[in-house]
């Protein structure tokens, strides 16, 4: 795979490394948020903010702002 996408195992290490990082502090929050509020208010904010953004993403394509 990595030959594929023209990286050396060192940078799709630190890749996967970041992106590890980030998974861990932002699941915890999440799970603390959701013993908070709930299932349901958790499940339907995540459905919205993946809404809102689909559709921010659709209005950029739309209007040739995409790349």
């Amino acid at each position: 795979m990595n030959k594929d996408h023209g990286i050396s195992a060192t940078v799709y290490g630190k890749a996967a490394g970041i992106f590890f990082l980030g998974y861990f502090l932002f699941e915890v929050r999440s799970n603390i948020m959701l013993e908070k509020v709930g299932a349901r208010r958790w499940i339907a904010r995540i459905m919205i903010s993946w809404g809102l953004l689909s559709a921010s993403m659709i209005r950029q394509e739309f209007l040739g702002m995409a790349t």
